[in-house]
């Protein structure tokens, strides 16, 4: 859907947001955060202006992929995380693929705030995703891992680790499910299992 909107806005003229929609994730991969952070004010302005609904839940969940994830300023995030999260589920939002990754902004502003304290709320979150989206979408991975780590936060060690295992048979691709499986058996007593996973898991470039 992005590409279609970037084509709409090429074909409107709107060449500066769509710089902006193109140019704000590869910042936050990049970890070129300040330069990111100048540039979202003035894109959430136009997609507002814009009356762009889905790329308001895009601009904004990338802010705090930029803030959350990859820089733990969770402190003034976490309302904004709740925020995003009901604003992503309204009438007008409904359908859009980062209404997912919404979901996976707040369970990463719980953990970074209290891990445990929150750990019930990650759960709950991410269960109730994980229930209507499919393994084969690339958000699958990410919100099973949020589930997964609540589960160790838990001290629901085994749940975990058979949570993980099932999940990783179901996905073609992963990032961290095979070091929360590995945290799983450690805190089982199984290091020799541990690091077997570590070893056997795909490296990513």
């Amino acid at each position: 859907w992005v590409r279609e909107l970037k084509y709409d806005l090429r074909d409107a003229g709107q060449h500066r947001l769509l710089t902006l929609l193109d140019t704000i994730p590869t910042l936050v991969v990049d970890n070129e955060h300040a330069r990111a952070e100048a540039l979202f004010p003035e894109a959430l302005a136009m997609v507002r202006e814009l009356d762009l609904p889905w790329a308001e839940v895009f601009v904004r969940h990338w802010a705090l992929q930029s803030r959350g994830r990859s820089r733990s300023e969770v402190k003034h995030n976490l309302s904004e995380a709740v925020d995003l999260l009901d604003f992503s589920h309204q009438e007008k939002t409904r359908g859009c693929p980062q209404s997912v990754c919404a979901v996976q902004d707040l369970a990463q502003c719980y953990a970074r705030t209290d891990g445990p304290g929150y750990a019930q709320e990650r759960l709950d979150v991410s269960n109730e995703t994980l229930l209507r989206i499919d393994p084969t979408w690339d958000c699958y991975q990410c919100i099973a891992t949020e589930y997964a780590d609540a589960l160790l936060d838990l001290g629901r060690t085994e749940e975990a680790l058979k949570f993980t295992r099932a999940a990783r048979a179901k996905l073609a691709r992963e990032t961290d499910l095979p070091l929360l499986e590995a945290l799983a058996l450690l805190a089982l007593a199984k290091p020799s299992d541990a690091l077997g996973v570590v070893d056997s898991a795909p490296v990513h470039s």
